[in-house]
């Protein structure tokens, strides 16, 4: 019943910020889509790794942890460090830009950068935007679909039809910035609830011999730095981390941001949220082997 009244007010929570943000969204184009170039450096920072890591990091990397051990920290240990350059250098830039050329989309920052006169690259911006989010957007109903069926035992369309018309509802009325709102609020609880899980399974296994424990259930999880994952696996995900410099919705995240002079800011909170939430993630899922 708990759970169920919690997820019941987070739905509300969500739906009415972006209500709260509706009439604000409604002020201008840039508003709506960028949130009128506001978002503070804590926000850009929270919201970009919410935004990135999603149910990859909240169900995906904790399951790695869970099966591979050591060697799912290979599927972070990358990443937090090609987003941080990512945004303190390539995000200034992408911001000065698009700022000055009033790009409020990719596509718009393509067509205006190359100078392409003929709406040829636009449109194929475009047309590869749908196609691979209509993948991405697949693999994040699968998540909360996956949520929804083990918590509730809820038939997999319902599941997706709910977590769907949450999200447009929010996204169309309040616009970008209810969506940044409610990616920050979504990363924090993703950053208490990756803090404290691993702690609540350390003090409730303390003494009991963890790592002997561990070992006993699999000694692959521990004894080698790749864990009981293979090389070719391992440099799958290594390789993700450059993923990042090719998904719109971060990349709209540092075209949104207040100021130039913020983003080094917002880049070390990134970083530091990336560290954190990947490291209670693995420890979460490998010590969920004692339960």
């Amino acid at each position: 019943m708990v759970i169920v009244v919690t997820l019941v007010l987070y739905i509300l929570a969500m739906i009415g910020i972006g209500v709260f943000y509706s009439k604000r969204a409604s002020g201008s184009e840039e508003e709506y889509y960028l949130g009128g170039r506001s978002m503070g450096p804590l926000v850009t920072a929270v919201a970009s790794g919410s935004t990135g890591r999603s149910a990859w990091l909240i169900l995906g990397m904790v399951g790695t942890g869970y099966l591979f051990g050591a060697g799912s920290i290979w599927s972070v240990c990358l990443y937090a460090l090609t987003e941080l350059f990512a945004m303190a250098y390539a995000g200034k830039r992408l911001r000065i830009f698009t700022a000055k050329m009033d790009n409020l989309t990719w596509p718009d920052y393509l067509e205006s950068r190359l100078e392409d006169k003929s709406n040829l690259l636009r449109l194929t911006a475009v047309l590869i935007i749908v196609v691979f989010y209509i993948c991405y957007i697949g693999a994040q109903l699968k998540g909360s679909t996956k949520m929804f069926s083990f918590l509730f035992g809820m038939e997999p369309v319902h599941a997706i039809i709910l977590s769907a018309v949450v999200v447009m509802i929010y996204t169309m009325t309040g616009g970008y910035r209810a969506v940044m709102m409610t990616s920050f609020i979504q990363g924090l609880l993703m950053l208490v609830s990756l803090v404290i899980l691993p702690i609540y399974l350390l003090i409730t296994n303390l003494g009991t011999g963890i790592i002997d424990r561990i070992m006993a259930i699999e000694p692959m999880l521990l004894n080698n730095p790749t864990g009981a994952a293979s090389n070719a696996w391992i440099a799958g995900m290594v390789l993700i981390a450059f993923g990042s410099w090719g998904q719109v919705h971060i990349l709209t995240r540092y075209m949104s941001t207040n100021k130039v002079s913020e983003m080094n800011k917002a880049a070390m909170g990134n970083a530091l949220w990336n560290v954190i939430c990947a490291a209670g993630a693995c420890f979460t899922g490998l010590l969920a082997r004692l339960v």
